[in-house]
């Protein structure tokens, strides 16, 4: 849905965004109120975004469909790691981001290069700027960060940031493509960081208000995750691919140096973690599934890596025993249905389309 705000724009300073941000507090507000009526505790946490890898979707300067500074050339080639004349550069940048003050590619294109030229907190407050005057807020301005990170109540009441945790899992000052794919949408370990930070907090409580026995038990690192969770080569090949198309897709498409992103998720498809043999991904998916074998969830992906890798008659036993931990799941109804049609049992297809939509009557994809 994104695409349908493509020519809308939104100050930073506009009427409009004060009173989004105006109403983002008061709601806030109430949902706290009612918090503590409730006698509930509370966790409040500001968006994360990328701010390092992702430029603006909108800037003042120049529409959608006009061209790049003069030096945005210089800066796709400094991204992509060769040799640039940092000090006419730098020059160059600063005369633009005087000229153009509250333009959110400026601010950009200053934090790619402060950070290759080691100013990294320097770096950090510029990609900051980018996000804040970026026409198009996707991401969490940092103003209503503040208006969350700062909102009072009491003590059932917890705030946390955590980009914190993010930075420090990932070793580095400020998030990029290593913890999001695009702009907000998480990679595997990021969701793992964003997890973390809510256990750590929620443990820290449980252990204050003495429902919680402290002991020396450590919490999953993301490698223990990953196995537990069957995290194939498969998995992050689709992953890659399906947000190679859609980053290619506007408005993600037209935010500077896209093209830096879209190359770096095709050689993602040539990694060996991407390409890991497929003895090794049916060897991790049954091992999680010895683990927790009531996983359907889990059961389905595997039966959708099967139904890929041509082992249909292995993806409808898959399929088979989730309908024996959820029958009233209409998506597995169909994905049997996929896979009895590509054995060409069509009879039984079609009883299976036929009750996924019995089960949810919207459901298109079964229709056809």
């Amino acid at each position: 849905g994104m695409e349908m705000f493509s020519n809308k724009s939104i100050p930073l300073q506009s009427e409009g965004r004060l009173i989004v941000h105006k109403n983002f507090r008061k709601n806030l507000e109430a949902i706290l109120r009612f918090s503590e009526s409730a006698g509930s505790k509370l966790i409040l946490a500001p968006g994360v975004a990328n701010l390092r890898s992702c430029g603006p979707f909108a800037w003042a300067s120049q529409s959608l469909n006009t061209s790049s500074p003069d030096f945005s050339g210089e800066i796709l080639s400094l991204m992509r790691g060769q040799e640039t004349d940092l000090t006419a550069l730098q020059a160059e940048v600063k005369t633009f981001l005087q000229k153009n003050p509250e333009d959110a590619s400026a601010y950009f294109y200053s934090g790619i290069m402060k950070e290759k030229l080691g100013d990294k907190e320097e770096a950090k407050i510029d990609f900051q700027k980018a996000c804040d005057y970026d026409l198009l807020p996707f991401r969490m301005p940092s103003t209503l960060r503040q208006v969350l990170l700062s909102i009072e109540g009491n003590q059932q009441l917890k705030i946390i940031d955590p980009r914190l945790e993010m930075e420090s899992g990932f070793s580095t000052e400020i998030l990029g493509n290593e913890a999001f794919f695009e702009h907000v949408h998480l990679r595997p370990k990021g969701n793992y960081l964003l997890a973390l930070s809510f256990a750590k907090l929620i443990q820290q409580d449980l252990e204050e208000s003495q429902q919680w026995e402290p002991n020396d038990n450590k919490w999953m690192d993301f490698s223990d995750c990953s196995e537990v969770l069957a995290l194939s080569g498969y998995d992050k090949f689709s992953m890659a691919k399906d947000m190679i198309s859609r980053i290619q897709t506007a408005p993600l498409s037209v935010r500077p140096f896209n093209e830096v992103n879209v190359e770096n998720l095709l050689n993602e498809l040539q990694s060996p973690v991407a390409t890991e043999s497929e003895a090794e991904s049916l060897s991790l998916y049954e091992r999680a599934i010895d683990r927790n074998p009531n996983d359907w969830l889990l059961r389905q992906r595997y039966a959708l890596y099967l139904d890929e890798v041509g082992k249909a008659a292995m993806a409808l036993d898959q399929v088979d025993t989730i309908l024996k931990i959820v029958p009233h799941s209409p998506v597995t109804h169909f994905q049997r249905g996929v896979i009895l049609n590509s054995l060409d049992r069509s009879t039984e297809a079609k009883q299976a389309f036929v009750q996924s939509l019995k089960l949810r009557p919207s459901f298109a994809e079964a229709r056809l």
